[in-house]
């Protein structure tokens, strides 16, 4: 009886302190990524030649972001994303969210991570190379979901334009007035807007060394190494449906045009359905946002800030 109760205290006593460790690695804080900013993307890298020389930053192409980034070349990660450029794998960007064309840090993504990046990535697609192209399929449709009157042009975007954040800052507001980063959420965005009115688009994507004005009265200029944009049919004429940079429907001409600001050059275009989140004429590389997941976490992390001034 005493053995008994000696092994049921002992029993109870290591439970008590078995508890007790447990309910202390419950209440202290899991490991966590060291960096606190929501501004991160996950792709992959390229080095930009084409940027100004530096002797203390190196830039960077990441993922889908449409201008370039650095990071200081005495940054523990340079050898990181060095690295993946090497080995041609994707890696998460974190960005500095007071200055976002500063990296602050990378990490390897996640096994869920790649695995959702790769699902929504695609190296074989066909885009409409020249506009011919794209009229020929056009041409082959009946009735036509791109098709808009003047009004029904005019009407839709006036509607996204008064879905600025900077009018009105409501939960998936369309940050039009951070011009710096971001077209390819507010292009799919307004794409989504279409689709829930029976419309539909096709996107335009612009590359080069692009350079625009944002300002109306004055002078802010900011350079893209590309910029995408719905494109839609107006009676006939195909217009690009753009509130970041203009207050009505413009023609093809005059959206490219828009571009070549301060000696900006626009060097080639390509057409996508629009279905194409991001498309990288290059590589062949298309990215995909079927859930919209990547649209409301960009057009949420950028939806506070304004157009910073490069030149």
């Amino acid at each position: 009886m005493k053995k008994n109760l000696l092994k049921l205290t002992l029993l109870l006593g290591l439970a008590i302190v078995l508890g007790s460790c447990n309910g202390e690695q419950e209440g202290n804080p899991q490991e966590v990524n060291p960096q606190t900013s929501e501004d991160y993307t996950i792709g992959l890298i390229k080095k930009c030649d084409d940027c100004e020389a530096s002797s203390s930053k190196t830039f960077f192409y990441c993922g889908i972001k449409a201008g370039a980034t650095y990071v200081e070349n005495d940054s523990p990660y340079l050898n990181d994303i060095k690295e993946s450029i090497s080995s041609g794998t994707p890696i998460k960007i974190y960005f500095d969210e007071n200055e976002p064309e500063r990296i602050i840090s990378v990490v390897k993504i996640s096994n869920s991570e790649e695995k959702n990046w790769n699902s929504n990535v695609k190296y074989e697609e066909t885009p409409f190379k020249t506009i011919e192209d794209l009229n020929k399929k056009v041409s082959t449709q009946k009735a036509s979901s791109f098709d808009f009157t003047t009004t029904e042009a005019v009407n839709f975007f006036n509607a996204m334009k008064n879905k600025s954040c900077a009018i009105n800052n409501q939960n998936l507001c369309i940050p039009f007035q951070y011009a710096n980063d971001g077209c390819y959420a507010r292009a799919h965005m307004m794409r989504k807007h279409m689709n829930s009115t029976s419309k539909d688009c096709y996107k335009i994507f612009a590359y080069g060394n692009l350079k625009v004005n944002t300002s109306s009265t004055g002078v802010c200029g900011i350079a893209w190494r590309y910029h995408v944009a719905p494109l839609i049919s107006v009676n006939g004429v195909w217009n690009v449906v753009d509130p970041s940079l203009f207050n009505q429907p413009v023609t093809i001409t005059t959206w490219l045009n828009k571009m070549k600001y301060n000696g900006g050059t626009v060097s080639t275009t390509s057409y996508q359905n629009s279905s194409v989140y991001y498309y990288d004429y290059a590589s062949n590389y298309t990215q995909y946002d079927n859930n919209y997941s990547d649209t409301y976490s960009t057009l949420a992390n950028y939806r506070y800030r304004q157009t910073s001034c490069s030149f």
